[in-house]
């Protein structure tokens, strides 16, 4: 399966701090566990040079099966933002989402028809690797740690 893992840039609104440390935790451990058993691509959009349409493009003509997306309290704008924008683009696309704020607010996120499943808390690695698996073979495991929505 080849998955586009998306930490998003901060709210328009937000100044520019960042939490290195924590996105790290988040963000690059998550994305260091998934690498071993999936095709990974990560893509930290603090970076200037990334934005929604390069993702838009890369996301359709490089033919990933899915979108994780990390989101915290000072991205979660941008991210909904990118991740409807990626359902407009490609409807069969999974999009996963996890993080602080998703495992504080779980039931916002469930109700959202751009999301394909919503890490409940827990262990997000085990949890994200559960959902992906499940996809692959839906024979393959009980899903952990993971609502997915209809």
């Amino acid at each position: 399966m080849k998955v586009m893992m998306i930490y998003a840039e901060q709210n328009k609104n937000r100044g520019s701090f960042t939490s290195v440390a924590k996105r790290y935790a988040y963000f690059w451990e998550v994305h260091a566990y998934l690498q071993r058993y999936f095709d990974v691509t990560p893509v930290d959009a603090i970076l200037p040079s990334v934005t929604l349409y390069a993702l838009s493009k890369k996301l359709t003509l490089q033919g990933y099966d899915a979108v994780v997306m990390c989101i915290r309290s000072n991205n979660i704008e941008r991210s909904l933002e990118y991740a409807n924008f990626f359902k407009i683009c490609r409807p069969d696309i999974r999009v996963i989402v996890y993080g602080d704020v998703v495992s504080l607010l779980p039931q916002f996120f469930k109700q959202l028809d751009y999301i394909d499943a919503v890490v409940t808390g827990g262990d997000y690695e085990l949890s994200i690797s559960s959902y992906l698996s499940y996809v692959e073979d839906a024979d393959s495991q009980k899903l952990t740690g993971v609502y997915v929505c209809e």
